[in-house]
């Protein structure tokens, strides 16, 4: 039987996507290169510490985020 790590699919504005290992129970995601999701946004209309992503056991399986600009 395979265990399936939990991880979340990024999808950029241009269609690329990323997927990223759950490792924990929380993911911190902005323009900070400290941050588990570092998103690029020349822009600066992202905050370098954006968000925290609190994940709970029953939706580690997968996630998706978009960003859209």
């Amino acid at each position: 039987m395979h265990s399936v790590s939990p991880f979340l699919e990024i999808q950029s504005p241009d269609g690329e996507i990323q997927c990223k290992l759950i490792e924990s129970d929380r993911l911190t995601v902005g323009r900070d290169s400290q941050n588990d999701i570092e998103l690029s946004n020349p822009q600066k209309t992202i905050s370098r510490k954006h968000c925290i992503c609190c994940i709970s056991c029953c939706c580690r399986r997968h996630s998706t985020i978009n960003f859209a600009s």
